[in-house]
């Protein structure tokens, strides 16, 4: 169980809060690993280290650098390290995809994960494509300047942004 610790002093108030932020983190971690149970059931040994990485035919439009850095789950669900979530974000956009929404995960050291829906964008269809990509680019991009509001939880190892996005316009079915 996560440790919470409070510096300035030991209040009631304090306290209480303490029992709180407890209670919260044991619940989304008791969450995660019921989640966690099912999945290693249904899966082989190798098969269940939380993230698999290879290349994926919805990141050919994106650098290099960016694909290489990329983790695509067995779900198709792509994310990068936190430290390369911006730049993912970028090469993105700058392949016309509008960026939907980001969830932050917290993975501890035996793999297992709690999972924070941290921004979403909902296409505007008053707005051309464009303007959604722009848009969707800014309000992503501004999430992950303030991703260190979300401190890691004990104990907690790495921190990972799942990014999920829009059909590029060619991809489309009329």
């Amino acid at each position: 169980m996560a440790s919470v610790r409070l510096r300035s002093g030991r209040g009631g108030e304090e306290e209480r809060l303490a029992d709180h932020l407890r209670a919260r983190v044991a619940a989304r971690f008791a969450e995660q690993v019921i989640a966690d149970a099912f999945a290693l059931a249904d899966d082989a040994a190798e098969d269940t280290a939380y993230f698999h990485t290879h290349r994926s035919r919805d990141l050919q439009r994106l650098p290099e650098h960016v694909r290489d850095a990329a983790h695509v789950l067995r779900n198709g669900e792509v994310m990068w390290r936190d430290t390369d979530a911006a730049a993912a974000v970028e090469a993105l956009a700058d392949a016309e995809h509008v960026v939907l929404g980001l969830d932050v995960r917290f993975y501890d050291p035996d793999e297992r994960f709690v999972e924070v829906a941290w921004s979403v964008y909902r296409l505007d269809p008053t707005r051309s494509h464009d303007k959604n990509v722009e848009a969707a680019r800014v309000a992503a991009l501004d999430k992950i300047e303030r991703i260190d509001e979300l401190a890691l939880p004990e104990p907690g190892e790495s921190r990972f942004v799942l990014v999920t996005w829009d059909l590029h316009p060619s991809e489309r079915s009329e």
